[in-house]
Formats: C-alpha cells, sequence, structure tokens
C-alpha cells in the first residue's frame, strides 16, 4: 500500500465503488486539482474514463474542482457510452446473422463483461472477440458484409473486421476459446442475452478460465490494465453458482498460470473488495502467493493489454526474447530486431516477401525514433520496464512454457 500514490488509490476506490463486489461508497482520498487531472490521463489509458467518473462525480474533493475539468470529464463519459451503446448494437446484428446463417461462433470478454454491472455501458471496449471453427471462419466475413463490416487486417492468423458506422471492430479468433476440443460438446455452448438480442458465449467455467488465460498472455509480453483485473474478480463473483472450480484448476494448472490467478485474485480480495467465500471459490485458490505489489504496480501502469508507452510496448520483444532464450536478463536487441516470426504479425508483407525483414526493421526503428521524441520514450526505459518485468514473471512462476489464450 505504501507504493501506491493517492492517484491510484483513487483509481482502485473508483473501480471498488463501481463494481458489484462491494455496496460501499466511493472513498474521499481528497486529491488535488492537478491529481484529478492525472486521474483523469490514468483513467484514459485504461480506458475507464466513463467508470471512474460515474464513482467520482459526487464526491466533495471533486465538486471543489473547476467547472471546466468537471465538464470535459463528464462530457468524455457520456460521448464513450454512448459509443458503447451503438458498438453494442453493430454487435448484436452480427450475432443475429451468424445465427441465421449457421456459422458458428463464440463472444468472449467485452459484452458478456459489460453486462455483469449494473451501468453495462460505461464499461468501454472498442472490440468485440469471436471465437470460430476454422471450418467456419471463412463464412463469417462473408456473412457480416452486407452489414457493413470490412475487412480491416489480418495479424497472427486473426482477421479483424471493421464496421464504419459505429466503429466496432471484431476479432476473429480461429478455434475454441481454450484450445480445447469443445465445440461438439453442447454443454460448453451458452446463450447471452441482451438489448432483446442474444448471443452465443463459452460455459461460464471455461470463459473464466479463459479471462484469466488471456490476462497472463498479456502479462508475459507488455501487460494487462486494471479493466481486466476487475472483470476477472467481477465475473467470479457474477458467475459463482455456474463456475466448476475444480475443472477451472486443472485448466490453469496445465497452462502454469495458477500462481498467476491467485495472484490477481489476491489483489482484488485487498483492493477492489472481492471475497473468495462469495464468489464459493475453494481454499486452493485463495491459499499463499507472492508479494503482489509488484504485479498490482504493473497493472496500474499498463494501461489497456500493455499500451501505456511505446516504450513498454517495444519491452514486450525483449521480455519474450529472454523467455525463449531462459534468460534472466533484456537484450535492447531483441526489441529492435525481432525474429521474423514477431515482425510478420506487424508488417504484413514479410509474409509474402521474408528477405525484406531488414527493410522492416528499419521501418521498426524509425516509427520507434520518430513516435519516441514526441512522446517521451526510449530504448533505455524500454530495457528498463523489460529488466522490471522479468523479474516479475520470476516472481509469479510464470515460464517460458506458461500459455496465455486469445
Amino acid at each position: 500500500m505504501a507504493d501506491l500514490t493517492p492517484v491510484q488509490l483513487q483509481l482502485l476506490a473508483a473501480l471498488k465503488a463501481f463494481s458489484p463486489l462491494s455496496d460501499a461508497p466511493c472513498a474521499d482520498l481528497g486529491l488535488s486539482c492537478a491529481q484529478y487531472e492525472a486521474l483523469f490521463e490514468l483513467c484514459g489509458k485504461n480506458k475507464l474514463v466513463a467508470v471512474c467518473y460515474s464513482s467520482v462525480k459526487e464526491l466533495r474533493s471533486f465538486a471543489q474542482l473547476d467547472s471546466a475539468f468537471k465538464e470535459r470529464w463528464r462530457a468524455a463519459a457520456v460521448a464513450l457510452a454512448a459509443a458503447q451503446v451503438n458498438r453494442e448494437r453493430a454487435l448484436l446484428s452480427a450475432c443475429e446473422r451468424l445465427d441465421a446463417q449457421g456459422v458458428r461462433y463464440l463472444v468472449v470478454k467485452g459484452v458478456v463483461c459489460r453486462r455483469m454491472y449494473a451501468d453495462p455501458y460505461l464499461r468501454e471496449s472498442a472490440d468485440e472477440d469471436f471465437f470460430i471453427p476454422a471450418t467456419d471462419l471463412p463464412r463469417c466475413a462473408d456473412a457480416l458484409k452486407s452489414l457493413g463490416f470490412a475487412r480491416a487486417e489480418e495479424v497472427g492468423g486473426v482477421v479483424t473486421l471493421r464496421h464504419a458506422a459505429s466503429g466496432l471492430k471484431l476479432e476473429l479468433h480461429s478455434g475454441y476459446p481454450l484450445e480445447l476440443d469443445s465445440w461438439s460438446n453442447a454443454q460448453s455452448v451458452e446463450r447471452f442475452s441482451c438489448q432483446g438480442g442474444s448471443a452465443a458465449t463459452p460455459h461460464p467455467t471455461h470463459h473464466w478460465a479463459f479471462l484469466v488465460m488471456h490476462a497472463l498472455k498479456h502479462f508475459t509480453y507488455s501487460g494487462f490494465g486494471a479493466r481486466t483485473l476487475m472483470d476477472i474478480a467481477v465475473f467470479a463473483f457474477t458467475y459463482r453458482s455456474h463456475i466448476d472450480y475444480a475443472e477451472a484448476q486443472r485448466i490453469l494448472e496445465r497452462a502454469g498460470a495458477l500462481t498467476f490467478c491467485k495472484s490477481v485474485l489476491a489483489i482484488a480480495r485487498d483492493h477492489l473488495g472481492f471475497d473468495a467465500a462469495s464468489a464459493h471459490m475453494p481454499r486452493s485458490f485463495t491459499d499463499d502467493c507472492p508479494d503482489i505489489t509488484p504485479m498490482l504496480l504493473d497493472i496500474l501502469d499498463a494501461g489497456v493489454y500493455g499500451q501505456s508507452s511505446l516504450s513498454r510496448v517495444h519491452s514486450a520483444s525483449m521480455v519474450r526474447s529472454a523467455a525463449e532464450r531462459g534468460s534472466r536478463t533484456a537484450n535492447a536487441a531483441a526489441a529492435l530486431f525481432p525474429p521474423i516470426a514477431v515482425m510478420r504479425d506487424r508488417y504484413g508483407y514479410l509474409r509474402r516477401l521474408p528477405w525484406l525483414l531488414p527493410w522492416a526493421w528499419l521501418c521498426r526503428i524509425a516509427t520507434y525514433v520518430t513516435r519516441g521524441r514526441t512522446r517521451g520514450d526510449s530504448a533505455r526505459e524500454s530495457l528498463r520496464i523489460a529488466e522490471a518485468r522479468i523479474r516479475l514473471l520470476r516472481l509469479y512462476d510464470i515460464s517460458e512454457h506458461a500459455k496465455g489464450r486469445g
């Protein structure tokens, strides 16, 4: 607790008040004007502007702020919530079309997680993730064309469709969310209702395990943010009577993710009001875990999936390289000259023209230098973040063999 700033503590208090994990009103830590400006910026990095505003707008310290600043935050929150309504309508139209065309799919995270909160549209997400059997994937994009979805890109085997009118992005993944052969099991798929429509989603056991695994995937590269932390805890509480924790534990243990999961839940317990007993969670998820402060600080700094700064994004290549080499140290060359398996995700032309790898490296370095000058990023800062994150992976017993998903 001593390592957290008042701004970080106020963000956690706002999340605790917003979530169904606690009935207590938002704690007022008496932030100054400058600290509220920093809080607004931190919320932006974590896509929590509307969520946090709903919690702090009634605080005495907030009421004393400059009217222009309060209106700027209010207007941003209203605009984000309205945009979320439009994106969700586009999503449900897509689900209806896929159902009508007989295309099998599962939607995870965003829309399902939003419905766990009393004010769902305040929980922002610009994209939605679909998992689709490989045999159905070619028909999916064709089925959605007439609704205004156009193919935007393909990175790492994930096809992204964009809906221009609403700004919604659909990320189409091939397979089942947990790399399980569960499409033939009717109990692995459920219908989820909202806004008068419905969508197919995994069984809560698999869905919750997927949320943890998805967070792990990002934690092993550049990190994940406070929104994901909140979703994991709230999902366990909301679906407490439907999660088979014995099966979830087997999935997480196979992936080397149980210690990671325990640490995430411990943070939620100490800062968001999560109670394992109320979530019907066995003691095997709540027994001893490492010091949670380093993970919490990393979460608060990461932003949404580690995108808070270019330095942090580039640190991911160093962390990945160190894990593959079994090294305890980061290597700056790994950030500047990643292998082609990494580079072709960003530079699609390398799939057809692999001999252009040196040119892609030059483009990567030029982008880093240009953007770094305007945003204060640097190779030294990337190296510092990578070294710290490699220590985190050791602390939470995450090896190069740990497998995230999504």
